[in-house]
């Protein structure tokens, strides 16, 4: 049960202060997708550079793609709970901080130890840009424009991952780790100058802002919590699985082998513009759930295609297949909208920062079900079953989730801890 305790009012502020507060969230959202993916372009290479077997690369791979993620899920609650305690903007600026030093180390490693330490720490820190960033849009902007401001902010800053695929292809791969953080803390400066939203100064005598423990307090909350996790998971079968280990499937597949920073240009001009779309889909129907379907299905068509279209298919159009999948996985900035907009200001940063993060975390569970899968069947049966899961969970989410669209953000998850 959610209680109401303030009116139902636009948050004021003045036009330079929204405007530099999309932008610098957008920056910092920009840099968090670059570090994530420059991983994932320059993987085989670094890999290769540090010593590491060709017939042991994809393990390895897999085993320091879920140290980032591990690092990601524990990141999520604890920069989640900070922002909910001590504020969305000091939070963040400790977040980018930590990701910008550690994502600098990155390029400096000498063996796989190194590298697997500082891809733990790098997600650690990166995940908190985009939970904080879109609680606190969410909260200055009004209920009718802040799916705008979240949907540029996440439209905008998944192209990181754009300059990441084109970075990886220009410069060396320790270069590319250099450029992130030198980026990351470039953007501190611009951190400082954006101030705190009203609704969370309107509660900072609640004792209760960011209590996990109100997350396991009823059935009925935690249960909306995991659903809105389950939310993320096509976007990162498509990304974390079919894009990232393309080098290992495509040729299973009996498809042309593509150079993943290369699949990454393609998938990440698809990607900003399905959460364009996705996000002017809502405003045009006022509703965010059967946009999340339509999308989610546009996903699995693709995903289809790749694995089951007559082959042989020609690069050109395994290049157009990856980006229809990515088109379909923009889903995922309306999964950052519904988290935001589901629980009440003593608990929307925790959420809202631990939902993206759980979701990417989830590459954990799908690498390791893949892992133990293509020990006893083909590969492309592994990837199909992990595949199935990962649509159809999000789908029986939508169907246990309320509409969120329009909702007024102005309220507190009721005290149920003694």
């Amino acid at each position: 049960m959610n209680t109401q305790i303030m009116e139902n009012t636009a948050i004021q502020k003045t036009n330079p202060f929204i405007v530099m507060t999309i932008l610098v969230t957008t920056l910092g959202y920009f840099v968090d997708v670059y570090d994530i993916w420059v991983f994932a372009a320059s993987r085989v290479i670094a890999l290769k550079d540090l010593g590491v077997p060709a017939d042991k690369q994809m393990d390895i791979g897999i085993l320091l793609l879920n140290l980032q993620m591990v690092g990601m899920l524990i990141g999520g609650l604890v920069f989640g709970v900070l922002g909910d305690k001590l504020g969305r903007t000091r939070v963040m600026f400790i977040s980018i901080l930590t990701y910008s030093l550690a994502t600098l180390a990155n390029g400096f490693v000498t063996n796989v130890e190194s590298f697997a330490a500082f891809r733990f720490f790098s997600g650690f820190g990166l995940s908190g840009e985009l939970g904080l960033g879109a609680t606190l849009i969410s909260e200055i902007l009004s209920k009718e424009k802040r799916g705008l401001g979240v949907g540029f902010m996440v439209a905008l800053g998944v192209t990181g991952a754009l300059f990441a695929g084109v970075t990886a292809q220009l410069f060396e791969w320790r270069t590319c780790y250099m450029i992130g953080g030198g980026m990351g803390l470039a953007l501190l400066v611009f951190r400082m100058k954006i101030m705190e939203s009203d609704i969370f100064k309107n509660v900072a005598h609640c004792p209760n802002k960011g209590d996990l423990r109100m997350l396991f307090a009823t059935r009925e909350r935690f249960m909306r919590f995991f659903w809105c996790m389950m939310l993320g998971l096509p976007t990162w079968f498509v990304l974390g699985i079919l894009m990232t280990f393309s080098q290992e499937i495509l040729p299973d597949a009996g498809l042309p082998i593509i150079a993943t920073a290369i699949l990454m240009v393609y998938c990440n001009i698809a990607l900003p513009i399905g959460d364009f779309c996705s996000i002017l889909l809502c405003q045009l129907v006022k509703k965010r759930r059967p946009v999340f379907a339509f999308f989610v299905l546009i996903s699995v068509v693709g995903s289809l295609a790749l694995l089951y279209l007559p082959r042989p298919l020609s690069e050109f159009e395994v290049k157009m297949i990856y980006s229809l999948m990515a088109f379909g996985a923009g889903g995922w900035v309306l999964m950052t909208m519904i988290s935001a907009e589901s629980f009440g200001t003593n608990l929307r940063a925790t959420v809202a920062t631990a939902v993206p993060n759980f979701a990417r975390a989830s590459v954990v569970p799908m690498t390791m079900a893949l892992s133990a899968l293509k020990n006893h069947v083909p590969l492309l049966d592994a990837v199909i079953i992990v595949g199935l899961a990962s649509f159809i969970l999000p789908l029986i989410a939508l169907s246990q989730l309320p509409e969120t669209f329009g909702r007024s953000l102005e309220y507190l998850e009721k005290d149920t801890i003694d």
